[in-house]
């Protein structure tokens, strides 16, 4: 095994590792807006590792005749899955505060106090996908 291989086989088990620690985060969390969190910063720090992991193995192949074009593809979803996993569970964060899905142990007068601009009105409407 050349330097390579152990650098991806220590990438991959830490990007596992810790998309592992993100799901087990997903199911112990006790509302949905922890539950995000876990699913949002595991999920991007995960792939990141694991696609650079990969990325150490493209000029391994021998076979390829465009090791550049591989690892340019690897980065560019690395960094497209790095700017729309958060943008994507700020997203849904947000869809869910507006629809007035309230934290669990948190009290009413706080939510409340916080939902009293946001909160959905009947003037506002509502489209369902």
């Amino acid at each position: 095994m050349t330097w390579n291989d152990w650098v991806t086989i220590v990438f991959l088990f830490f990007g596992c590792l810790i998309a592992f620690a993100g799901a087990l985060g997903v199911v112990r969390m006790p509302d949905f807006y922890t539950r995000l969190h876990p699913a949002g910063t595991m999920d991007t720090l995960a792939q990141l590792l694991i696609l650079l992991g990969l990325a150490f193995q493209v000029f391994d192949v021998g076979n390829t005749t465009t090791p550049w074009l591989t690892l340019g593809r690897l980065l560019l979803i690395s960094a497209i899955l790095f700017v729309t996993a958060p943008t994507s569970t700020h997203a849904i964060t947000k869809a869910a505060h507006l629809e007035g899905l309230k934290p669990s142990g948190s009290a009413e007068s706080d939510v409340d106090s916080s939902l009293s601009d946001t909160a959905p009105t009947e003037e506002r409407t509502r489209v369902d996908v």
